[in-house]
């Protein structure tokens, strides 16, 4: 948005992150409200109604996901991909196309947490190259997500 001194602040939840606003803890708020692969976030867009917050401006991201497992996996071993519902909506076609079984996780990073702590044979994760780094995770696919 072109603003100086700007310190990104987050929040475990929409919904927390909804109400620092409100609360004046925070001055801006930055959240997703529209996919163009997995569509509206229907519950960011209550929210904003609930906290009687105006859109100000808008940012385009493009998102980039990648398939991790742990080292050694091979895709065609994996029973299942964890990750967060958007991520997994983003990657439809790519789950489709090699018949992997997607599975809901609370977010991206922390399906891969939960293979890397739970050394999870056998289960996938989509989410940033990033996060095969931070856990220790290879990464057998990157550049998944769909067009």
């Amino acid at each position: 948005m072109g603003r100086e001194g700007v310190e990104a602040v987050g929040y475990p939840s929409f919904d927390e992150a909804f109400a620092a606003i409100s609360n004046g803890k925070v001055h801006l708020l930055l959240v997703p409200i529209e996919n163009t692969l997995g569509g509206t976030i229907h519950a960011n867009c209550d929210l904003q109604l609930q906290h009687n917050l105006f859109i100000i401006a808008e940012h385009n991201l493009r998102i980039r996901h990648a398939l991790l497992a742990l080292h050694g996996s091979k895709k065609e071993e994996l029973k299942k991909v964890i990750s967060h519902p958007q991520a997994l909506a983003q990657c439809n076609s790519y789950l489709k196309s090699n018949d992997l079984v997607g599975e809901a996780a609370y977010d991206t990073a922390g399906s891969a947490k939960l293979i890397a702590e739970g050394q999870l044979k056998g289960v996938g994760a989509i989410c940033s190259e990033l996060a095969a780094e931070h856990f220790g995770l290879e990464v057998l696919e990157k550049g998944i997500e769909d067009d």
